[in-house]
């Protein structure tokens, strides 16, 4: 059987993920009665080929074009691939991967669900990739184009409806994934799956980048307009912080922009929680957490969480400890009348707010020095 794309959602009466353009190949072998529609689905064996087709998600608004779709149907289950590239950048990616209880997703089955596990292979992938589905060449010609929040809800509401139709297991591998040819990570790996339908997990994260390695975990809850909560933590080994932090413009804190400190084969533990903004970032005095890091000449802990000051505005207190090296106490503090050469230093500043460099940092904290040892 041949014949347009768009026939095949015309003959489920899927009212949320459709075909457009295209055409498709289909050849069904079917054991079962033809006036039993739910045997037929049971127990047929099927491929389907889809070439040059758009797949629409219509509560979104949203339309993905694939170059090539192959689902091959044994009984319940079935085996799919998908090849295309991203628009613009024109980067190839394959989606492969097995459904489970496929008749569940074309005809009303009780007690019957469908569940997924997908891997995406790619040698490079860029953000603005991923974004651009949702808006640009993602939307449907009938409208004017998205602005950056309507992308980013757009996204929001497919992955939930991904989620509420496939129920996936999600596997990512990419060679070099670029965030806006700013950031690039090499050897990009995670996993991804759903708690419930609005908080999306990624786990067993990593990636190289800055000369080190980089595990990543996080929990973000998709289900609420225009802000995302969301929870990670981080690990590094190795990383040269030198490279990563211009490019992510120092995280927003001045004080790591305007500190004069060696940065190189730095081990690094993050823990954060939080809710941003889904165009403008992280909203302030919402941010909880502790950072730890370490190298040969100083280890250190930050912890910071908002503290409420009665009617005004929630600030940031923050507490940092700093032990180590003598040499590294005199580069962070800049000393010249004086230098340390033996020893251990603690230092330990408690502030609120924002400061932006050393001296601020000085004049706002509280702070504690010991040196043991010293010459």
């Amino acid at each position: 059987m041949r014949g347009k794309a768009s026939g095949i959602s015309e003959w489920l009466e899927n009212d949320q993920f459709f075909f457009d353009k295209g055409k498709f190949e289909l050849d069904v072998k079917v054991h079962s009665h033809l006036n039993d529609m739910e045997n037929i689905m049971m127990k047929s064996d099927a491929e389907l080929i889809l070439k040059d087709l758009s797949v629409i998600y219509g509560p979104a608004n949203v339309s993905f074009p694939f170059e090539k779709l192959v689902l091959s149907k044994t009984a319940a289950d079935a085996y799919f691939s998908i090849l295309s590239s991203t628009m613009g950048q024109q980067n190839e990616y394959e989606i492969k991967g097995d459904l489970q209880n496929l008749p569940a997703l074309l005809i009303e089955l009780v007690g019957m669900q469908v569940s997924s596990k997908v891997n995406l292979v790619a040698n490079r992938l860029g953000w603005i990739d991923f974004i651009n589905l949702f808006g640009e060449e993602g939307y449907l010609k009938n409208d004017q184009p998205k602005t950056d929040r309507q992308k980013k809800q757009s996204m929001k509401a497919t992955i939930s409806g991904i989620q509420n139709s496939f129920q996936p297991t999600l596997a990512i591998n990419v060679d070099t994934l670029s965030y806006y040819d700013k950031v690039y990570l090499e050897n990009f790996h995670t996993g991804i799956h759903f708690e419930g339908n609005n908080i999306l997990v990624l786990e067993k994260t990593s990636f190289k980048y800055a000369e080190g390695n980089v595990d990543f975990a996080a929990r973000l809850d998709i289900g609420k307009e225009g802000t995302t909560p969301f929870e990670f933590e981080l690990h590094t080994e190795n990383i040269n912080l030198q490279k990563l932090l211009p490019s992510v413009n120092y995280f927003g804190i001045k004080l790591l922009q305007n500190l004069d400190v060696d940065y190189e084969n730095i081990d690094i533990d993050i823990l954060l929680k939080g809710v941003v903004d889904d165009v403008k970032g992280l909203i302030p005095n919402t941010a909880i957490g502790e950072l730890t890091f370490e190298n040969k000449f100083v280890k250190g802990k930050v912890n910071f969480h908002p503290e409420s000051k009665g009617v005004k505005e929630p600030v940031i207190r923050t507490k940092l400890n700093l032990e180590g090296n003598p040499h590294a106490f005199n580069d962070f503090f800049k000393t010249e009348d004086f230098f340390f050469e033996e020893g251990v230093f603690r230092v330990q500043f408690d502030y609120e707010g924002e400061v932006i460099n050393f001296e601020d940092l000085l004049n706002k904290a509280v702070a504690s020095f010991i040196i043991e040892k010293s010459e």
